[in-house]
């Protein structure tokens, strides 16, 4: 499993509002992966990956349950967003769950790292580092 930091030129980011804080709390990872197939089917060039924001609070499988309806071609992986800073326990649950219905390729944060304080980067990879260290 792959840390992503810097994502390669195509690729796919399902991201949350400029405001960097979601407009809606998602029900399910649902309506990714209906965007995700239909971009998927629909385009023709290659997609090294698509990332899909995983809000904090879910480590429950009614939220990755969708997963299980992914269709990505076989060199597309799947980058999950569950890595949240100073929450190694919620980002190993997230993964768990996520695995129980999909092959997660790698890991990132939600939405990105630039807007946030730049003393709390150092946590942040090493979050990264340990939650892609995981066993399957």
């Amino acid at each position: 499993m792959r840390a992503a930091f810097y994502p390669p030129l195509e690729h796919v980011h399902q991201r949350r509002s400029p405001a960097d804080e979601h407009v809606i709390q998602p029900k399910d990872a649902g309506i990714m992966v209906e965007m995700t197939n239909a971009v998927s089917a629909g385009v023709r060039r290659p997609i090294q990956f698509f990332h899909f924001p995983v809000p904090k609070p879910r480590t429950d499988d009614a939220f990755f349950a969708p997963l299980a309806e992914l269709r990505l071609r076989p060199e597309t992986e799947l980058y999950l967003g569950l890595i949240h800073r100073d929450d190694m326990a919620g980002n190993a649950t997230r993964l768990a769950a996520a695995r129980r219905h999909a092959q997660v390729d790698g890991v990132a944060t939600e939405c990105g790292m630039a807007r946030g304080d730049p003393e709390r980067f150092p946590g942040l990879l090493k979050a990264h580092v340990q939650t892609a260290e995981l066993e399957a």
